[in-house]
């Protein structure tokens, strides 16, 4: 398969989102997807919020499935599912597919895999290994998508938005939600997710609390909860709490592997290395949405696609390593892009905080002067922000990017 303009990896929403728009433009499109219908986390999220900023709508994640959908159909691009990339080599792109192995070819490759969540065996939980522990994301899946009840009596570890949404749900549906606890001293997802999903519906949560042994024969009998201090250290009473259903809501890794071996990563943030454009090291290649950070909100992960379609069709193909390099400071987790490339009209930068922060200030800081200021009222750890800058207010080669 050649002769195509941009190769998306990932039907989920930021991949049809970006292949409706370069279809708009003239581009030569072609869509590859894993499941056997396309939409992403859309399918299972059937709660409202989505659409906001896109359609102007308040929708459900199935809806806006829909409407991407029908444009991306109305527009004839080809959508290939239950295709499988296995594969990226001398430019080449390989699927296993229904209809046998697919070679493509194509000038430019969005990658928009999306994230996985991660499960136990990337926590450190003691205990046995009953039935009845799920990640959130497997456990919507389960009660949204095949109409499934998962337990009785449900615990969460972790309050990430998935997590808060399922408590709400699995309420909603009659089930005892014991409570949530979190590690951090502040929770992991939006504030509105806190209110809407858990004060409206008096679930408690516990902050600096963390499940340290889970026991069950067969299926989840009980857990045990420890207060932390900051340094993530047992204190306090261990609380001994009946549960046949855990859930783990502790945050989403990015699908990333196709490509790992041969992309450059920020030691700072060991996430990949992009341009404002979020092209990466390897020519032609765009990581998007939550495979190259993890977003908070879908409408923001389709919009910030843009950048790499501004690219396309302006022909880059290639980092400019020369271009300003941006690093982490004060307060700052993480943060893209790494590199500005000096001749960009603008560049949209997105970070995380460290920790939720109050009435202070984000700076662009070139040694000692600042060339850029923003006023913060009110900002946590869960909420991705943006910042736009004219990469002509940079005089340096390097500048730093934090809080004061």
């Amino acid at each position: 398969m050649n002769n195509i303009d941009l190769t998306i990896i990932g039907g989920g929403p930021v991949g049809l989102f970006l292949g409706k728009e370069a279809k708009k433009k003239g581009l030569n499109v072609v869509i590859f997807d894993r499941e056997e219908k396309v939409g992403g986390i859309l399918k299972q999220c059937i709660h409202t919020g989505f659409g906001l900023q896109v359609y102007n709508k308040n929708l459900t994640g199935p809806e806006l499935a829909e409407n991407l959908y029908e444009e991306v159909n109305n527009l004839n691009i080809p959508v290939y599912t239950i295709s499988m990339c296995s594969g990226f080599e001398d430019k080449k792109l390989y699927f296993y597919s229904r209809i046998g192995i697919i070679e493509v070819e194509s000038d430019y490759y969005g990658f928009a895999l999306g994230a996985r969540e991660r499960n136990r065996g990337n926590l450190f939980i003691e205990g046995d290994r009953p039935t009845g522990i799920f990640t959130a994301g497997f456990a919507q899946y389960l009660t949204n998508i095949l109409g499934l009840k998962i337990g009785n009596k449900i615990a969460i570890l972790g309050s990430g938005d998935i997590g808060l949404i399922m408590a709400r749900r699995l309420k909603i549906e009659g089930m005892d939600v014991a409570g949530i606890y979190e590690i951090m001293p502040f929770f992991g997802g939006l504030p509105r997710n806190i209110k809407q999903c858990l004060e409206d519906f008096e679930i408690p949560l516990y902050l600096s609390h963390t499940v340290i042994r889970v026991e069950g024969k067969d299926r989840l009998e009980k857990i045990f909860v420890s207060e932390v201090d900051k340094n993530f250290n047992q204190i306090g009473e261990i609380k001994e709490i009946e549960a046949d259903t855990l859930l783990l809501s502790v945050g989403l890794i990015p699908e990333i592997d196709i490509l790992r071996k041969n992309l450059l990563f920020d030691k700072s943030t060991n996430q990949p290395i992009v341009n404002q454009n979020f092209l990466t090291n390897i020519p032609g290649v765009f990581l998007l949405g939550n495979s190259l950070t993890i977003f908070d909100l879908v409408d923001k992960a389709m919009v910030s696609s843009l950048n790499s379609l501004d690219a396309i069709l302006k022909g880059k193909r290639e980092i400019n390593n020369n271009g300003i390099k941006l690093k982490t400071g004060n307060l700052i987790k993480n943060f893209i892009p790494q590199i500005i490339e000096k001749d960009s009209e603008k560049a949209n930068i997105y970070f995380r905080v460290k920790e939720p922060i109050f009435n202070k200030s984000l700076i662009l800081r070139e040694d000692n002067k600042i060339v850029f200021k923003k006023k913060i009222v009110a900002l946590y750890p869960s909420q991705m922000e943006e910042i736009t800058i004219n990469p002509e207010i940079i005089e340096k080669d390097e500048v730093i990017l934090e809080i004061i």
